[in-house]
């Protein structure tokens, strides 16, 4: 992968009111990649992506996309440059009209010739997997079915960056999977850097070339996925991010189960979950019977097929949802507690 900066971030702070949402952030982004900003609600992703996008203006601090500074600009050289990315929002805004409309609005500002728009549209459509879509009024799409049309609106007008913000927190997890070959496949094949915030750490090590941790509007740490996950260098804020979900809901992909020390994520849903913190005596109340099923560390339950566990930075992940009683006994077991 070639390692040309597309985006320059040097110290960049936004402050609402009082409060800071980001605080000296630097990062430099790469041209091609799929690079992931992770970290709680109130992190700053949100905000680091509207500051790219020029949706928000910092108090400070400089952007560079190659080399051209978006702080300083004019709004008609904005507008320009902002044509040279597109930014999918989490919850998809679509026009009350055809889904080939919704798509091909981007190329008509452009103006763009109706036949160049008609082959571009289907393009992508078909990328998307929406082909038998085309005449269909998009206010009448299933949510992930939305989604893939705001991604399809995003992509046709073959943008250098693509700006995700939680991209699948709503959708099912069928459809979650088809979003994220979707975003794997506009990278491959379009070269297009994909700039991606995720609560979904799972969903982060699938896909990013490189993570960026945020907590509290600062940056932890950066670096590639498999570093940040497996050896991270500021384990005690990485733990603690997993402590900072407490009281929150998230959308996952199979449904995660995490436990560290007396701290638990509950699976519900199989793709809700939410973070509760065990008194010694519900912790001590959990039953199971739990067996290793092969060489490579991983554990069944007895009467719940094959299931996984993953260890990131001491804690484990449940990546299949099975009940987190029997899950937290797992553990118990495993640690020889």
């Amino acid at each position: 992968m070639a390692h040309n900066t597309i985006l320059k971030i040097l110290n960049i702070s936004k402050r609402f009111g009082d409060k800071y949402a980001l605080r000296n952030i630097s990062l430099n982004i790469y041209e091609r990649e799929i690079f992931c900003l992770i970290g709680p609600s109130g992190a700053g992703k949100t905000t680091l992506l509207r500051l790219i996008n020029m949706l928000e203006t910092p108090n400070s601090g400089k952007i560079f996309f190659r080399d051209i500074e978006l702080t300083s600009l004019k709004e008609n050289k904005k507008i320009e440059i902002r044509r040279k990315m597109s930014l999918v929002f989490q919850k998809p805004v679509l026009f009350n009209t055809t889904v080939f409309n919704n798509v091909a609005y981007g190329l008509f500002i452009r103006k763009i010739e109706p036949k160049i728009i008609k082959e571009k549209v289907r393009e992508v459509l078909s990328l998307v997997g929406l082909s038998e879509f085309e005449k269909k009024n998009a206010l009448k799409l299933s949510g992930g079915e939305a989604q893939r049309v705001a991604l399809a609106r995003s992509i046709v007008v073959d943008p250098e960056i693509l700006l995700l913000d939680e991209p699948t927190a709503n959708l099912d997890p069928a459809n979650v999977a088809i979003v994220e070959e979707i975003i794997s496949k506009i990278q491959r094949e379009n070269k297009t850097t994909v700039i991606m915030a995720t609560h979904n750490m799972h969903q982060a090590r699938r896909l990013a070339h490189r993570v960026a941790f945020l907590l509290n509007g600062e940056l932890i740490e950066v670096g590639v996925t498999e570093e940040i996950f497996e050896k991270p260098k500021c384990k005690e804020k990485a733990v603690n991010f997993l402590e900072l979900l407490s009281g929150e809901t998230h959308s996952v992909y199979t449904g995660i189960s995490i436990v560290y020390k007396n701290f638990i994520l509950q699976d519900f849903e199989k793709t809700r979950v939410t973070f509760k913190i065990l008194t010694k005596n519900e912790i001590e109340e959990y039953i199971a019977t739990s067996e290793p099923f092969d060489k490579a560390g991983a554990y069944g339950i007895q009467g719940y097929g094959s299931q996984f566990i993953e260890k990131i930075n001491g804690c484990y992940f449940n990546v299949m949802g099975f009940p987190v009683n029997n899950f937290y006994n797992l553990l118990k077991q495993i640690e020889g507690k």
